[in-house]
């Protein structure tokens, strides 16, 4: 299920990227393995490019 507590978010946000950037995984199907929108996942991989 989906946290808006900080350190989980962030975590998760690395996570999304591995599996997305390094793995080629869907956006969709990450946030239904995470348990978020996909919406969700779209943006914590943007705030992981900006870092």
């Amino acid at each position: 299920m989906g946290s808006r507590r900080r350190r989980i978010s962030q975590v998760r946000a690395q996570i999304v990227h591995q599996l997305v950037e390094n793995f080629g995984i869907p956006l969709a199907e990450v946030a239904r393995q995470v348990g978020v929108s996909t919406s969700a996942i779209s943006k914590a991989l943007n705030r992981t490019m900006k870092d």
